[in-house]
């Protein structure tokens, strides 16, 4: 059951299935992070670190992830991740954030700009080869249509995510809603993002 969730969360990711390709328009994703305040079956409302207060509906099927802290030495060939990154001037990418799947889990390769104005890209894929460079790590990502360089600099948040229960969803934690809408239309996914033992996500 719990690879079934984690394949169906990767596979809301899965929205523009093309190598970067400028004709595919780019997935939508929204995320919020706050404080639950209130929760319902269908609902969910957040106060935000600025102080907005935000309702956020809950879609049929959502699920939940349990995040936690890990060493970026954990990431080793054939590790499934995906990085939030940005365009360096050689053409690689360098890391903002990686999340890591679980042992043996393994979704989409998937390559897309999230936002032209900041410079960002998400990549999700198979690590090829790990090489240490400076205190940080150079990976190559093979996505399914190629491969990606990305640099994980040294202090980058690097996080192990795994399925959790909707009981840990509770009045008081923080927690991160990301709802992912595909570009041309199709089943909006969600899923909500926890720490470990009620401590706010990591990254």
């Amino acid at each position: 059951m719990k690879k079934i969730l984690f394949a169906a969360v990767a596979l809301a990711l899965n929205g523009a299935a093309q190598i970067r390709a400028e004709t595919t328009p780019p997935p939508k994703l929204a995320r919020v992070e706050g404080v639950v305040t209130q929760i319902s079956p269908d609902q969910v409302t957040l106060a935000e670190a600025g102080g907005k207060v935000e309702t956020i509906a809950l879609v049929p099927g959502w699920g939940v992830l349990v995040s936690k802290s890990i060493s970026v030495n954990e990431i080793k060939p054939g590790s499934y991740l995906g990085t939030t990154n940005t365009a360096k001037p050689d053409g690689t990418g360098r890391s903002i954030e990686v999340h890591v799947s679980p042992p043996g889990v393994k979704g989409p390769g998937l390559d897309f700009v999230m936002d032209a104005a900041t410079n960002t890209t998400m990549t999700n894929g198979i690590v090829a080869t790990v090489a240490k460079t400076g205190g940080g790590r150079l990976l190559d990502v093979n996505y399914g249509f190629g491969d990606r360089h990305i640099t994980v600099p040294p202090g980058v948040p690097v996080v192990l995510n795994v399925p959790g229960g909707h009981e840990l969803v509770k009045v008081g934690h923080t927690i991160r809603v990301t709802t992912f809408t595909p570009p041309t239309g199709g089943t909006v996914h969600q899923f909500i993002t926890v720490g470990t033992h009620g401590a706010p996500p990591p990254g």
